[in-house]
């Protein structure tokens, strides 16, 4: 059965490069050839002419812009093309996760969740490396133990 998955897929690679090979555009020009003034005039616009003048990049392929009527606009660089969206006036709440559990081992801390697929997920991070999300979980659990 082996055998017969790795000649599958060995026909199926030398296939696919004898495709590849056949398939290539030819980028040599003939000799005396000028290249046409459609293919040197149809050049893909910058993001120069897509943002606004006065954007500023706040990360890297995000940018900030805020219009002449007070409206804070976002682009963003993404695979498709630039998007635009206003920007979000209301900031998400942090939600702390309470089916955590965590235990305290000295320096560092051990918490426990539900996993999706069943069981239960571990992990042991520093005190002094924990996310936000850890530590909001941890100082929960602390303030219980207190109020018991």
């Amino acid at each position: 059965m082996k055998k017969i998955i790795l000649l599958t897929f060995l026909g199926g690679l030398c296939l696919f490069s004898g495709l590849a090979e056949t398939q290539q555009p030819n980028t040599k020009a003939p000799k005396g050839a000028r290249p046409s003034s459609k293919a040197s005039a149809k050049k893909p616009a910058s993001p120069a002419t897509i943002l606004p003048k006065d954007a500023k990049e706040i990360l890297p392929g995000t940018y900030r812009h805020v219009d002449s009527k007070g409206e804070a606009w976002i682009y963003q660089q993404t695979p498709f093309g630039w998007m635009r969206a206003p920007e979000s006036k209301e900031q998400a709440a942090d939600v702390i996760p309470t089916d955590w559990t965590a235990r305290d081992e000295g320096d560092s801390v051990t918490f426990e969740r539900p996993y999706p697929f069943g069981g239960v997920k571990r992990w042991t991070v520093k005190k002094t490396e924990m996310s936000k999300v850890e530590q909001a979980v941890w100082q929960r659990l602390q303030a219980t133990k207190q109020d018991k």
